[in-house]
């Protein structure tokens, strides 16, 4: 999750904005994937930065049973974890 449009080790090749932004039929745009995937996908500024951050967002990390495996800032989300993470995003309304 820490790069919109970069192969990372979670098997992705875009983030959870970045995947919004491609989605979308968005130009596939690294400095513009943040905005497009808040824009598209209706979240508030606090609820994007909520989903798309795993460390360090002004609202706090993603739940423990979200992260994936390494220490602190090192650890990288699985695709499933991403995929559970945004469901629980759903049912929580972006709260959580």
């Amino acid at each position: 999750m820490g790069d919109w449009h970069q192969e990372k080790s979670c098997g992705t090749t875009h983030c959870i904005a970045g995947w919004a932004q491609v989605l979308s039929g968005r130009k596939q745009d690294y400095d513009g994937a943040y905005a497009d995937g808040q824009e598209v996908l209706g979240l508030t500024e606090e609820q994007a930065e909520r989903l798309f951050y795993i460390t360090s967002g002004a609202y706090g990390d993603w739940p423990e049973q979200f992260k994936g495996e390494g220490e602190g800032k090192k650890w990288s989300p699985t695709p499933q974890q991403a995929v559970d993470r945004i469901e629980h995003f759903i049912l929580t309304e972006g709260r959580e």
